[in-house]
């Protein structure tokens, strides 16, 4: 699949940080792929944010350098952390700009006898 094909789609790049981030948002962004966002502060701040102290306290990497992961997962359980998709009631705690403004690829306009 070619994300150029894809008219009318948001494409958001998740990092560790924002580093890889930023050069993959760049280059998409050269190829003319609209509606591309980074995630702030990549999945390392998604689980600062949303994941449960305990997992945070226990899992995180002290000396993490930079895009690298800064959590251990003890196991590979996908969907049952609950920090996957956080709930409504804790995303209501958090103030939130939205940002996202889809570009539509739009055909030519105009019309005419002719």
């Amino acid at each position: 699949m070619c994300i150029r094909d894809r008219a009318n789609t948001v494409v958001v790049v998740v990092g560790n940080d924002e580093a890889a981030a930023t050069e993959a948002w760049q280059f998409l962004r050269a190829e003319s792929v609209r509606s591309t966002y980074i995630l702030e502060g990549g999945i390392n701040n998604w689980l600062r944010t949303f994941g449960e102290e305990t997992f945070v306290a226990e899992n995180a990497i002290p000396d993490a350098a930079d895009d690298q992961l800064a959590f251990h997962f003890p196991a590979a359980v996908g969907a049952a952390y609950s920090f996957a998709a956080p709930n409504e009631q804790l995303a209501a705690q958090f103030d939130y700009t939205p940002r996202i403004v889809l570009e539509v690829k739009r055909g030519p306009g105009g019309g005419g006898c002719g």
